[in-house]
Parts: structure tokens; C-alpha cells; sequence
């Protein structure tokens, strides 16, 4: 019985000190991972990087800025022909369009029903 509870306090002890350890390595990294840390890595990959990084930066930009004018004139280009189309069908008065067969004889139908056969 005392060997048990032995190995019970062994257990506890190293289940407890375990869960310290890890307590304590997850406050390692997180402060590691926190926005202030974040932020100074950061400030020293850009400042490694330079003159490269704002070039990179510029170029973007100005393909950025090209495609939206590009994307903003063909916009206006559809807008106008969908207006003209717009505009072009409501000039016109509104019929609506004869059906083929309206005044062919009831017995064109069969023959040409007979032809196809």
C-alpha cells in the first residue's frame, strides 16, 4: 500500500510540474507571437530590405492605379452601349414579334409533319 501511494505522489508531482513547464513555455512564445514583437521583426525586415521593399511597393501601385483607370473607362464604355441600347429600344415602338405559323393553313402543318417522316 505505501508503494502505491509512492508512485501516486510521483505521478502528481510530475503531472504538476509538467503542467507548469508548459504553462510556462506557451507564455515564452505567445509573448514571442504578441503584436509588440510583431511589429519589431517587421521593423527589421523592412529596414533590411530596404530601398527594394519601396520599390516593390511603387511598382504595385502603379499597376494597382492602371488597372483600376483601365477598369473604370471600360466600365463607361459597356454603360454607354447599354444606354444606347436602352435608348434605341424604348424609341421604337413595342409589337410584339409575329408568330411564324400565324397565317399558314392548318394543313401546311401536317404536310410539313408528313415530310419529315
Amino acid at each position: 500500500m505505501v508503494k502505491r501511494l509512492f508512485w501516486v505522489g510521483v505521478g502528481a508531482a510530475a503531472g504538476a510540474s509538467g503542467t507548469v513547464w508548459v504553462q510556462q513555455k506557451v507564455k515564452r512564445q505567445m509573448e514571442t507571437l504578441g503584436p509588440d514583437s510583431v511589429v519589431q521583426v517587421a521593423g527589421t525586415v523592412a529596414s533590411k530590405a530596404g530601398s527594394s521593399a519601396l520599390k516593390v511597393g511603387r511598382r504595385v501601385t502603379y499597376r494597382l492605379v492602371d488597372a483600376a483607370s483601365e477598369g473604370r473607362s471600360t466600365m463607361r464604355e459597356r454603360e454607354g452601349a447599354l444606354k444606347e441600347a436602352r435608348d434605341t429600344r424604348a424609341a421604337g415602338p413595342r409589337r410584339m414579334p409575329a408568330r411564324p405559323d400565324a397565317g399558314a393553313p392548318a394543313d401546311s402543318l401536317s404536310s410539313i409533319r408528313a415530310a419529315r417522316r
